[in-house]
């Protein structure tokens, strides 16, 4: 159960959405609905910012570029926590907010930087894509969630060595 702090943060943090949707309606966009579809528009919209914050220089490319990550980025997040409600926000301090959830059969803990990948997409090669990278992403956790409760001897296994 999340704590009333982290569910004050939870909520500060989600205000980063109205970037997103505040963008889609000044631009007539649809399909900003939090499924893992919706995702193809979010790269299609970061590549739009990307080639416009290649325009800027200094101090207001800074301030775009990091509006564009912290909105762009909860948007991302939420796709994925709203597809897999096990994953929860979390807030390590001097890091970017990620998403967190415990690992399989209750061993460990997973982290997701939704963040970080608006970073790559806007900073790294012309052809990295959100969308496919998390439907792979989740399609390859589901696997092995899937094998674990299958197989639940390969996690006692691996813990005791």
């Amino acid at each position: 159960m999340m704590d009333h702090d982290r569910r004050k943060q939870t909520e500060e943090w989600l205000e980063w959405l109205e970037g997103p949707e505040s963008f889609a309606r000044s631009n007539h966009l649809e399909g900003l609905d939090y499924s893992m579809d919706s995702l193809e528009l979010v790269d299609w919209c970061l590549e739009q910012f990307r080639r416009r914050q290649e325009t800027l220089s200094g101090e207001e490319a800074q301030r775009k570029l990091l509006a564009v990550v912290m909105s762009w980025g909860a948007y991302v997040g939420e796709v994925v926590r709203r597809a897999d409600p096990a994953w929860e926000w979390d807030f390590p301090e001097e890091e970017l907010p990620r998403l967190r959830r415990e690992g399989p059969q209750g061993v460990g803990v997973m982290t997701w930087p939704p963040l970080g990948m608006v970073i790559q997409r806007m900073n790294g090669p012309e052809d990295m894509r959100i969308a496919p990278v998390c439907r792979k992403q989740m399609e390859e956790l589901r696997q092995v969630f899937e094998m674990i409760n299958e197989h639940p001897e390969l996690l006692k296994e691996e813990n005791q060595d």
